[in-house]
């Protein structure tokens, strides 16, 4: 049996880009129609039912958004939906002119052939399933239209109206005096509900109380005649109380001498999802885009924050009180820099360390911050026994965990106060152990629990309470991400959540994760001793003036002799007069005019030998791996710290004065 093939119509000037395009959309059930103009393009949808239109915007003689707007012109040719394929800006003006033009979605070049092909093939499902619904619309209005017009043809067609109606995959119904009067076995099959409790029951009651109202509006405007709805999404609930997606289409028909609808539903509700899912995965896709953003400019002013704070804690060795205050400083502007990599290592831009670390001390100091910042009428209590709990995490992900789940505690409770349990156990899985919600292998695992007094969840709730933004909270108050990042987390330590809680009777949160057998160590701390010291040339390289000083400051007081640039380009002139003057280049990697990693280049061109560190916040283009395939001596992520910075310089000039 052969597969009828969907049309689709890809519109580029360059050939070559229209051969690679095909390639990737290449499949035996997809006819792909080529055009290189958008005057060739407008011809072509004359002769073709197509699908989707994959459409680039920067053509000569008609670009895309022109030929967009002409198509949306035309009344064969304006519901066919348009992807801009462009390598433009992802600026919101250019993106939203595509939309006003009649745009459903864009492709950015260069194309990410997973994403690209998902999003054709929803739009290739949704071509198939309204042809195949038009189709089916057309055969039973001429199959009903025969049943009015002869008695004769009745009788001749009944065999093969009932098994089209019996075996239609769509439910079939007549709708009349606000009941249902016919309805086929799909129908019963959909619903789960019996021939006399449809017969018996307004068809209003099936149909979800949110969308009554629109439903209701569409049934009265075919009903009257005046006008034609079309085809309309809309949710039924089932005899389980389940919840369906169904795409109604309807024709007035006469029923027993008296006017009623024809009314044909298909079950959209697994296509309801992958579209959710879709729209899911484009949300992820811009968190991870804003976490990226923000990185490098956050990063730039915890590095001034940390830079200057580390420095005046050197020089404040004889002033305790000043020390410790500015120790105080430090460690919360670290702890900020470690909550830079969770918010990318959530978005997938960055790789977390983990190593063994004590649970217990951690959840202290977590405490300890909530006990200054709520308010008195919530009793905390804490039961965290003398034995060390390890487990092979990172710091910052356990306190992001537990703040998260104590916060939600702490707003379910503000209004009346409460108390607020959190626990610390250690607990031995067993083959026959009872592990309640948890799906767990026998072992070792810790158990943290954190229970409230406030005014619960309903099972509607708890049923959405992980997925990303959604939050009963009032606007302000949360963003509707901290359950799924507590989530994620977990789950990246192979570890377990449970919920229980009822309307008015609190919540308890029970996670578990993994425990460290007694053979892994937790490592112990550095010994601190004295920063090592040079007298080299650096040339230092960040066009941001706060950070150049900064840096400047932290390598003079290490003794070294500093050349200090904000222009890349001024830098590279320096290091071209004069290449022999400099033994080390330091450069941040995101600058205007010229990027760290060019700017290596071109330095490493004229002299090969030189050793060069390159620093940044944040950066898709350039890892570690990747700056040293180009010839760099080192990659450091800022902040940077003094200790951190004097080590890697001392290493970079040692290997530098090996390779010698």
């Amino acid at each position: 049996m052969m597969v009828e093939k969907t049309d689709i119509l890809i519109v580029d000037d360059c050939r070559e880009n229209l051969t690679a395009l095909e390639a990737l959309l290449e499949s035996p059930d997809l006819n792909i129609v080529r055009a290189v103009s958008g005057n060739e393009a407008l011809g072509l949808t004359l002769d073709h039912d197509f699908a989707l239109i994959l459409l680039d915007v920067q053509m000569p003689e008609m670009d895309g958004f022109e030929t967009a707007e002409l198509l949306r012109a035309r009344e064969k040719t304006r519901h066919i939906p348009i992807i801009f394929v462009t390598a433009i800006s992802k600026e919101s003006r250019h993106v939203f002119r595509g939309y006003e033009k009649g745009a459903v979605d864009y492709l950015f070049k260069p194309l990410e052939p997973r994403i690209m092909r998902s999003k054709v093939d929803i739009f290739v499902e949704l071509h198939r399933q309204k042809r195949a619904l038009e189709k089916t619309r057309q055969n039973l209005e001429q199959v009903v239209s025969q049943l009015s017009t002869s008695r004769e043809k009745l009788k001749k067609s009944e065999e093969k109206y009932r098994l089209l109606i019996e075996n239609a995959n769509d439910a079939i119904l007549i709708l009349q005096d606000g009941r249902i009067r016919f309805h086929n076995p799909r129908t019963e099959a959909l619903s789960g509900y019996t021939s006399c409790e449809l017969s018996g029951t307004p068809f209003m009651d099936y149909v979800h109380p949110e969308d009554r109202e629109m439903v209701a509006e569409k049934h009265a405007l075919r009903l009257s005649g005046n006008g034609n709805p079309g085809i309309y999404p809309f949710r039924c609930l089932n005899r389980d109380a389940r919840e369906l997606w169904l795409e109604g289409n309807a024709i007035r028909v006469i029923w027993e001498k008296k006017n009623a609808v024809l009314c044909f539903l298909r079950d959209i509700t697994r296509q309801r999802k992958l579209e959710i899912q879709l729209q899911q995965a484009q949300k992820m896709e811009a968190i991870g885009t804003l976490a990226g953003g923000i990185a490098h400019d956050f990063n730039n002013i915890l590095g001034v924050i940390i830079g200057y704070t580390e420095m005046s804690v050197q020089e404040a060795e004889d002033t305790e009180l000043v020390r410790h205050n500015l120790s105080q400083v430090l460690k919360a502007g670290n702890r900020a820099k470690e909550l830079v990599r969770q918010i990318l290592a959530f978005s997938h831009k960055t790789e977390q360390d983990r190593k063994p670390v004590i649970l217990n001390p951690i959840v202290r100091e977590a405490l300890k911050l909530l006990r200054a910042s709520l308010p008195r009428t919530i009793d905390i209590r804490e039961f965290i026994g003398p034995e060390l709990l390890r487990t092979l995490s990172n710091p910052t992900q356990i306190h992001q965990v537990l703040m998260n789940l104590c916060t939600n505690a702490a707003h379910a409770m503000e209004e009346k106060g409460g108390t607020l349990k959190v626990s610390l156990k250690a607990w031995n899985v067993g083959p026959d152990t009872d592990t309640g919600d948890h799906e767990l292998l026998p072992g070792d695992y810790i158990r943290l629990t954190v229970s409230d007094t406030g005014h619960g969840m309903d099972a509607t709730t708890m049923s959405k309470m992980f997925d990303p933004y959604f939050t009963t909270k009032k606007i302000g108050k949360g963003t509707g991400m901290g359950l799924a990042v507590v989530h994620g987390i977990v789950q990246s330590h192979n570890g377990s959540v449970s919920v229980c809680s009822n309307p008015g009777q609190g919540t308890v949160f029970e996670i578990v994760i993994p425990r460290l057998t007694d053979h892994e160590t937790v490592p112990e701390k550095e010994v601190s001793t004295p920063l090592p010291t040079g007298e080299q040339r650096i040339l230092f390289v960040d066009d941001e003036a706060l950070l150049s000083e900064l840096g400047k400051s932290m390598l003079d007081r290490l003794g070294y002799d500093v050349d200090c640039r904000t222009s890349p380009v001024d830098a590279l002139r320096a290091f071209e007069a004069r290449p022999d003057a400099y033994d080390l280049i330091i450069t941040d990697m995101t600058m205007p005019q010229m990027t760290g990693d060019i700017l290596s280049r071109e330095i490493i061109r004229i002299r090969p030998d030189i050793p060069i560190i390159i620093c940044t916040g944040y950066s898709e283009q350039l890892n570690e791996e990747k700056a040293r395939a180009l010839g760099i001596r080192d990659f450091l992520m800022k902040p940077l710290s003094l200790t951190h910075l004097a080590r890697t310089v001392e290493k970079a000039l040692a290997e530098a004065e090996d390779a010698d």
